[in-house]
């Protein structure tokens, strides 16, 4: 729900709001004549650790700014704006690019360089995330997702009765309680 800490974490799962996640490879596109090179997604609704999609780390760059990364074995592989609409990866650790990370109220992440956003372009039929010179725009929303041990009680809910519920982003959500009253229905923000 904040950048404050980005720097600090294990690492984040970056996906888009559909379901849609990073992985470490690139794939290539032909737009209006031209070849664009954007970062490779996985299927949707995949689960992380089975389907490709890797950790992203945050790097303090200066002014606020993030150099962000993913491992390939032991190799850093740090994301850059060629400012063509295209994300790829550094040749060169020198070459990487500082990006502003920003976050609204409802948790949504907008990643950019300047006037270029991390975007999954053409929505669900993309094949990856490129960048758009466009600030407003759905596919630019992003979600950031840390690893858990699934051994872990991280919320308390050890003993406890509660329910599940599906949430996509919007300002609804659908919930499967155990009793139904006005005291049973806790909803924390996490």
């Amino acid at each position: 729900a904040s950048v404050d800490g980005l720097a600090s974490a294990d690492g984040y799962y970056i996906g888009h709001m559909d379901g849609y996640y990073l992985t470490n490879t690139t794939t290539s596109k032909t737009s209006n004549g031209a070849t664009l090179t954007g970062i490779k997604r996985t299927g949707k609704k995949a689960v992380p650790t089975i389907s490709g999609a890797v950790l992203y780390f945050f790097e303090n760059a200066s002014d606020g700014k993030y150099y962000i990364y993913c491992m390939d074995g032991e190799t850093k592989k740090y994301v850059i704006n060629n400012g063509d609409a295209s994300l790829s990866f550094a040749d060169d650790e020198n070459d990487k690019t500082a990006f502003t990370v920003e976050v609204n109220s409802s948790g949504v992440f907008k990643i950019h360089n300047e006037a270029w956003y991390w975007n999954m372009q053409t929505g669900s039929s993309a094949d990856g995330f490129y960048s758009k010179n466009s600030s407003n725009n759905g596919n630019n929303n992003l979600y950031l997702w840390e690893p858990t041990d699934p051994e872990t009680d991280t919320y308390g809910l050890d003993g406890m009765t509660y329910g599940l519920m599906t949430w996509t982003g919007g300002k609804t959500a659908k919930a499967l309680m155990a009793v139904v009253s006005p005291s049973s229905i806790i909803i924390r923000a996490l």
